[in-house]
């Protein structure tokens, strides 16, 4: 084979690679909870992650591929000296902590067991960009962790940060606290070193505000999730809108009498 097939041969390998990565799909908007956010003030809820106090979130996945990302509501107190961390973890059957003396048991809730997770990312106070509560954005990449339509994982949020300590400092994160914001999973919350979930809340509602973004395994098959539209602005109650001015009622007038005198 000569020299200038070779060179024809490499070319087109070349350029395979190229159409390859260019046909990759870019990470697509999964599943969206806006729980903490667009909330009212009165129906937002904050909780503490912390040495003994662990909180998760189950969600469900749309599109089959790569989960690719994770925007967590994350803040904090005082000075934490250690990371908060957040793993991507299955689900399993078992029991759940109603009230303290009564159990349930349900077929999906997140693993307990801290090794069993998929993929686990730390993140330090520096990282967040404000005390207060903020997304902050994880690339699970590097993990590549499969997932398919229709499937439910979970990502669990924990610190060995202690608050009752000199430097002090805790985490927080936030959801909503009235309806069941998010129907695609459920807000658990464990108090380490507990061997049992509870669900947060009197109603069992609670869901916590994140994102989740999928690469797509197909390309042409990507259904990215649409946020709902805005509410409407509240309609204006009858005693509330305002009466005509004087000028609008002369104008409305001398166009009434123009027109009659047109018919005559």
């Amino acid at each position: 084979m000569t020299t200038f097939r070779w060179h024809w041969i490499w070319f087109l390998c070349a350029l395979l690679v190229v159409f390859t990565k260019q046909a990759k799909a870019d990470p697509i908007l999964d599943q969206w909870s806006s729980a903490y956010i667009d909330s009212p003030m009165c129906c937002r809820m904050s909780t503490g992650v912390q040495v003994n106090a662990t909180r998760a979130q189950t969600f469900s996945v749309a599109n089959t591929g790569t989960l690719a990302g994770l925007d967590v509501l994350v803040g904090y107190n005082g000075h934490p000296d250690a990371p908060i961390y957040v793993d991507i973890r299955p689900l399993t059957s078992g029991l759940i902590d109603l009230d303290g003396r009564n159990f349930t048991l349900l077929s999906e809730i997140p693993i307990i067991d801290d090794s069993q997770n998929l993929g686990r990312v730390a993140i330090l106070p520096e990282m967040i960009p404000d005390r207060g509560l903020t997304f902050v954005h994880i690339d699970l990449t590097p993990f590549s962790i499969a997932v398919s339509a229709g499937q439910h994982l979970s990502f669990v949020m924990s610190s060995t940060v202690d608050p009752h300590t000199p430097s002090g400092g805790q985490y927080l994160t936030g959801g909503f606290g009235i309806i069941d914001a998010y129907a695609g999973g459920q807000f658990y919350q464990r108090e380490v070193p507990d061997n049992f979930w509870n669900m947060h809340g009197i109603d069992k509602t609670y869901d916590m505000s994140f994102r989740t973004y999928v690469e797509c395994a197909e390309i042409n098959q990507c259904n990215p999730f649409m946020p709902p539209p805005p509410p409407p602005p509240p309609t204006a109650h009858p005693s509330q809108v305002p009466a005509p001015s004087t000028f609008t009622l002369m104008v409305s007038g001398i166009a009434v009498i123009a027109s009659v005198k047109l018919r005559i």
